[in-house]
């Protein structure tokens, strides 16, 4: 998922960014001493608040169950200092520089949306040397600007899988509807134009033909010329690659056109969340196709029932899609803190991707993890999730699933589960 552009990153001022240059080239100074403070930059308003404020209840457990434990380090519990990326890029970055050069905090976890995301790592953590970690930032070039830091300068990890999977299980949807003409319509951002390319090359390479590939901006009330320039490409199916608002707006402005072709609609993982039925509405819902792709965010089994039944108890819910994805976030920070024994960047994520191997701490059990990690115990740390062993590059592998909403239009249904291992 990406996090919207709305205003230019030099509006941030030159000042501002020589500020964060030289406050955060070596990062916060870190105490020995007294909490641990954590950034959470999350989206609590825009296009992504509803659901960011969903992931920040997982980030609020985890920190929970630590610090209820005495915290990473003894005696030091986890601080967090939450802001508001506002689903806007330049918002995030400028959180993230307040909060490493001016609030001193050790550890970034963000943005939501892989726009966020990723500029505050561009601008910002891997600059001062700042351990970030996302729980649903899905942009492949994420990958890219980890492989091109040297070893030892990587200072990313997210507990999402890269969206150079989630092409592929987009390109299955459209081959098991019978579809041989694909129209892409994507925001135009570090989300939708890497997964909408990398959706094109998969359907080519299974025989389909891409007829149209539209970009669009958010925030628009209206989308006429960009459904439009679909409905003339006359396609079989649709991919759309967004956020649920304007998901929403496009299929109005879709169904308003004069006699549209009867499509296949196919979302991912950014559509994959109740906020997408609601902005979208039953009544249209309901008198269409609508299929999804998405990492499985609520895998079955014990592990995750008892995350949810946690979640429940906490707080008068069950969790929504990433909310795990969150809790393993923190998870896995906090974890590496106590491995790491400090809260200096590069031996944080060393121990975060050695938390693969070793005795099995599941979620729930953070306590324990931190007790045999203080034995000097080795610690495999198996999330909410699923799996969550970060390679070199930050990145995990979990299972997929193809989604779609229900006849009636009001909820979304997992109809198929897709292995990782059946993607390259």
């Amino acid at each position: 998922m990406t996090a919207p552009l709305r205003r230019p990153l030099l509006a941030l001022g030159v000042a501002t960014l020589a500020s964060c240059a030289a406050s955060c080239a070596r990062g916060p100074s870190q105490p020995d001493e007294g909490p641990i403070r954590v950034a959470v930059i999350m989206p609590q308003s825009g296009d992504l608040g509803p659901d960011g404020q969903l992931w920040l209840k997982g980030i609020r457990m985890a920190t929970q169950e630590v610090n209820a434990a005495g915290g990473p380090l003894p005696g030091r519990p986890i601080e967090l200092l939450v802001l508001d990326s506002r689903t806007m890029e330049d918002v995030a970055v400028s959180e993230a520089m307040r909060a490493i050069g001016e609030e001193g905090v050790v550890a970034v976890i963000g943005d939501g949306g892989s726009g966020g995301t990723l500029a505050i790592y561009n601008e910002v953590t891997s600059n001062a040397g700042v351990p970030q970690v996302s729980c649903c930032a899905t942009s492949p070039r994420l990958t890219e600007a980890s492989m091109a830091a040297p070893d030892g300068e990587r200072f990313f990890f997210r507990t999402v899988p890269s969206d150079a999977l989630q092409s592929q299980v987009v390109g299955r949807i459209a081959d098991d509807r019978g579809c041989t003409r694909l129209a892409i319509l994507h925001l135009d951002d570090a989300y939708g134009g890497p997964l909408a390319a990398a959706t094109a090359a998969d359907f080519t390479r299974r025989g389909g033909s891409v007829v149209a590939t539209v970009p669009y901006t958010d925030g628009l009330s209206m989308y006429a010329t960009e459904t439009r320039m679909i409905a003339d490409a006359n396609p079989e199916c649709v991919a759309l690659i967004g956020y649920p608002r304007t998901a929403g707006n496009i299929l109005r402005s879709y169904y308003m056109l004069t006699s549209p072709p009867t499509v296949t609609w196919i979302g991912t993982d950014g559509l994959r969340t109740d906020t997408f039925v609601t902005e979208a509405g039953t009544a249209l819902l309901a008198t269409v196709q609508f299929y999804g792709a998405a990492p499985i965010t609520q895998p079955d089994g014990p592990a995750y029932e008892d995350f949810s039944q946690r979640h429940r108890a906490l707080f008068a819910e069950l969790p929504g899609p990433f909310v795990s994805n969150s809790y393993d976030a923190a998870a896995l920070l906090y974890l590496g803190i106590a491995r790491a024994q400090g809260t200096a960047g590069r031996p944080i994520m060393n121990a975060v991707r050695s938390l693969n191997t070793g005795t099995v701490v599941r979620a729930g059990e953070l306590a324990t993890g931190l007790a045999q990690i203080q034995r000097e115990e080795a610690v495999n740390y198996e999330g909410a999730s699923g799996s969550v062993d970060v390679d070199a590059y930050g990145d995990v592998r979990t299972d997929y699933e193809i989604w779609r909403v229900n006849a009636a239009g009001t909820a979304i249904d997992r109809v198929e589960r897709v292995p990782a291992s059946e993607l390259d």
